[in-house]
This record gives structure tokens, sequence and C-alpha cells, in this order.
């Protein structure tokens, strides 16, 4: 092996050494971690949240009533006190069905 090329390796991985330093700079920068085990870490808690945010969504759209139906059994429930209007809104993502009672004519 002649001096150029044992120059080339040593410059090939200086090079190579630089870029890791940089994009371990980067990183620390960025998310305010460097060490790969940790990055795993963090990576796998983020999907692990996801995951149970996904799992809580699932959850309560299977657990909501039909709003027609709501507004069946309202009416049928207080069919007697007068005549509600009721009224379906969405407010902030969540369905809510707000009655106004009127008189009985």
């Amino acid at each position: 092996m002649g001096f150029e090329s044992i120059e080339s390796s040593d410059s090939g991985l200086a090079d190579q050494l630089g870029s890791l330093y940089r994009e371990r700079e980067e990183l620390h920068r960025e998310i305010g971690v460097s060490d790969a085990s940790e990055i795993v870490n963090m990576v796998k808690s983020l999907e692990a949240q996801l995951c149970s945010i996904y799992e809580a969504q699932a959850a309560s759209k299977s657990a909501s009533p039909d709003p027609a139906e709501e507004i069946r059994n309202l009416r049928d429930q207080f069919s007697d006190c007068g005549r509600p209007e009721i009224v379906y809104e969405l407010i902030d993502g969540h369905r809510t069905l707000r009655a106004v009672w009127k008189a009985a004519a």
C-alpha cells in the first residue's frame, strides 16, 4: 500500500468522521438529543402516545350515539313539557345537542 493510498484513506475517514459529527450536532440542535438509543426511545414513546390517542378516538366514536336517535329520545322524554326546539351543534370538535322548550300550545 503506497503513501497516496494511505493519505486518500485518511482523508476519506476524516470526511466521514466530520459528517457524523455534523449530523450529531444537527440532531442535538433540533431535538435536544444526539445519542442513537435516546432517539430510538423517543420515537417509541411517541409511537405509543399516538397509538393511545388513536385508541381513545376510536373508543369515543364507537361510544357516541347517533345524533338523530338522541333527538328522538329527547323529544319522547319531554313531549309532555311542551315542544322542544333541539339544535345539533359541533363545538370544539364535540357533538352537542341543545334543547329549548317552548310552552305547549
